[in-house]
Parts: structure tokens; C-alpha cells; sequence
């Protein structure tokens, strides 16, 4: 899982032949390593810490799936994720802070799914292991998981300023501007690297015959720190916090809109502020709600399954491909919820005229407020209104 110390982190590596870690064999003894086995490396799962085993698929399908899925992945997510940046980076959507982080998290997420798939494509179809050698086996390891963390806390900041834009929607701009996201930004992805520079001490190319396996390799002297404080660490940063603050303030906007179209419809729009459901908000809704419930099968999978055992082997490769879907499917979110969106889709592919999308007179693209209401309405975000 590629967000969790308890889940693989190389959820795209499925693929990379890998053996038995010194430390593995001595532990637990593990049979050596078999040339003619088909294998699929776990190296950054919690088992990896403890046992480096061969993971040996049982089921055809699920073969072609982790063989043909990752490259499927790969190609809709740039494609995808290339598009999203472009069209949150037009006239339209470039005063809002929201869609300044929809660029950043399309960027990160491009950059996460090449990451992942690329040592699967190139294991697949050009019979190659770029990962053989011991440097980029650290550089890999150590850009995933770093990665995949980055990405979520996006997706929170992205949370944080809607929750603002919500509720203090007068003082959003006050309260947010590009600066003080950007060095947000900044001192989570410090944070991130700093938790993360271990894994160049700590993994490494490990020769097996003929074959390479990169994975964690237990030194004596970090194998408390591996094995204990790390992965409480992993599990509260990438796992417990994530989930419980989009969980929290995706309630806390939902409650918000419902009051607010509860009072519209009891009362007088001249009586009361109304806050308008904005495209941005059902975004991001609909995008952190699937980035729950994608990652959620893998967190299942752990707790309930052996992989140990062939049927749990398969289970965890299916959910490991669930998982990577995650950084792909925004894009296809942005076209099902946001009017915009795909209005400024196409416009960009000369299937619409400039200006049919822009429905509403009088409106004021960077104030979003209506001459006469700009005293009787609030939005969400000013910039954002649909």
C-alpha cells in the first residue's frame, strides 16, 4: 500500500522479482529462492520488515490484472491528471486557490502513478529491472513512499481551505491567500522527506543468483527503529490522520450546505446569507470520498488475509491495483460533478464557444458576486462560484 507503513507501498511493483531477505531466511526460514517461480515483490509492506518472501500468483486472472492493469493506470493517469492541470490552469479557474491546488495534487498524482507503474512496464515488456541497481532501488523506494504521502495531505489542505471557504466564506480571503499555501505545502513535503531519508540507509538492492530484490534489509542497528517506532510513525502520519480529518471535515461542509439550503428554502433569500454549493466543493466531496473508499479494500486486506497464503496473495494484488486507480480517477471525478469543468474541457477542444458557460449576467469573474447581492449572498469561495 503505497499510503501506509501496514500496506505496500509499491502497490505498482506487483511484478519485480524479489527473494528472500538474509534476515528472512535466518528468521523464519524461508525455502530459497526458485529461478523458475513467477514472484512479486511486497518490499515496503510491514511483512517486508519482518520477512521477505516470494509472492507467487495463484490465480490467472488476477496475473493478467497486476501484468496489464498498472500500464492501463499509467496511461489514463497522465492523460488524465495532464488534462486536469490544464484546464485548472486557464482564465477561468486562475483566481481561485482552489484550483491552484487541484494543479498541485494533478501534479503530484501524475507524478506518483508514472513512479509506480514504470518499473512494471518495463519488467513486463522489455524483460528489464531498473531497480537492480542499489541507488535506484533507494531513489524508488524512497520517491514512492514519499510520494503517495504527499499526495493525501494535498487532498487535506485542499479540505482545510474548502472547510474555510464554507464557513467563513466573507473572511476566506483574508484568512487564505497563494503564499501561505504554498509554504504549507513546503514544510509538509520537508516534514515527509525528513521521516522518509531513512529508506536510504535502510533498503537496497539485494543480489539473489542471478535476480535483484529491493527491498528493506534488517540492519542490526536499525532493526528496533524498522520494526517499532517507524511503523506507529507511518501508520499515524499516512493512515490515522489522513482519514480521520477528511472524514471529519467532509461532514463538517456537508452539515454546512444542508443547513444553509435548509434556510434558503424557509426563509427569504433577502433574510438570510446563502451559501451556494460551488463546483470546487463537489470536487473535492466526491474526490476525498473516493480516495477513502479506495484505499479502504487494502486496509481490509491486511487485517483479514494471510498473504501467506495463495488466495490472500490474490486478494492483496487485487486491491493493490484498487488503490493505484486512486491516483488516475480524479480527473473523470472533475467531468461527473463539476459544470465548469467540463465546460472549459471543451471549450479547450473547440467543442464549445468561449462565453456559452458563463450563464449568468452581470457576474463578476473574480468577486463571483451579482450586482445588488453582493450584501444578501456568500458562496463558499468568492472565485468559485458556479
Amino acid at each position: 500500500n503505497c499510503l501506509y507503513f501496514l500496506l505496500p507501498i509499491a502497490v505498482a511493483s506487483f511484478d519485480i522479482e524479489t527473494a528472500s531477505s538474509r534476515y528472512g531466511q535466518e528468521e523464519s526460514g524461508i525455502t530459497p529462492y526458485d529461478d523458475n517461480e513467477e514472484t512479486w515483490t511486497i518490499e515496503s509492506s510491514s511483512q517486508a520488515y519482518e520477512r521477505d518472501v516470494p509472492i507467487k500468483m495463484g490465480n490467472k486472472h488476477v496475473r493478467y490484472l497486476t501484468r496489464y492493469g498498472p500500464t492501463a493506470i499509467l496511461i489514463a493517469g497522465v492523460i488524465g491528471n495532464s488534462l486536469s492541470f490544464t484546464v485548472f490552469s486557464r482564465q477561468t479557474f486562475r483566481h481561485s486557490l482552489t484550483a491552484f491546488m487541484f494543479r498541485t495534487l494533478a501534479l503530484a498524482d501524475g507524478i506518483t502513478v508514472t513512479i509506480l507503474s514504470f518499473p512494471d512496464i518495463i519488467n513486463n515488456y522489455f524483460n528489464g529491472n531498473v531497480l537492480k541497481s542499489p541507488y535506484m532501488c533507494k531513489v524508488y523506494i524512497f520517491a514512492a513512499h514519499f510520494m503517495s504521502h504527499y499526495s493525501i495531505y494535498i487532498v487535506m489542505a485542499i479540505c482545510a481551505e474548502r472547510l474555510v471557504g464554507v464557513y467563513f466564506p466573507h473572511k476566506a480571503k483574508l484568512i487564505l491567500n497563494k503564499r501561505r499555501l504554498c509554504v504549507s505545502l513546503i514544510t509538509v513535503a520537508i516534514i515527509i522527506a525528513g521521516l522518509f531519508a531513512i529508506e536510504f540507509k535502510t533498503t537496497g538492492s539485494i543480489p539473489i543468483g542471478l535476480k535483484h530484490a529491493c527491498s528493506p534489509y534488517m540492519d542490526r542497528e536499525y532493526n528496533a527503529f524498522m520494526k517499532v517506532y517507524l511503523p506507529y510513525t507511518r501508520f499515524i502520519l499516512g493512515n490515522a490522520i489522513p482519514f480521520a480529518f477528511i472524514s471529519a471535515v467532509n461532514i463538517a461542509i456537508v452539515i454546512k450546505l444542508v443547513v444553509a439550503s435548509r434556510q434558503r428554502h424557509s426563509l427569504s433569500a433577502t433574510s438570510v446569507p446563502q451559501v451556494s454549493s460551488s463546483t470546487m466543493t463537489r470536487m473535492l466531496l466526491l474526490n476525498s470520498t473516493a480516495l477513502l473508499i479506495l484505499k479502504l479494500p487494502s486496509d481490509v486486506t491486511f487485517w483479514m488475509f494471510d498473504i501467506n497464503t495463495p488466495e490472500g496473495r490474490d486478494i492483496f494484488h487485487i486491491t493493490g491495483v484498487i488503490l493505484l486507480v486512486n491516483y488516475m480517477i480524479n480527473f473523470f471525478l472533475y467531468c461527473l460533478t463539476g459544470r465548469r469543468f467540463r465546460d472549459e474541457l471543451k471549450i479547450m477542444f473547440g467543442c464549445k464557444k468561449k462565453g456559452i458557460h458563463a450563464r449568468t449576467s452581470g457576474n463578476n469573474p473574480k468577486t463571483g458576486t451579482s450586482t445588488g447581492t453582493q450584501n444578501s449572498k456568500v458562496t463558499d469561495n468568492p472565485s468559485d462560484k458556479d
